[in-house]
């Protein structure tokens, strides 16, 4: 698994505007 492939994924959905987004950036921040 690339660090890319994770960032480019949070970035799309960040982008869409998604509740989710909030849970996968706290994934990824740690």
């Amino acid at each position: 698994m690339k660090p890319e492939s994770s960032n480019v994924k949070a970035f799309t959905i960040r982008l869409a505007g998604t509740a989710d987004t909030t849970e996968i950036t706290d994934e990824f921040e740690g």
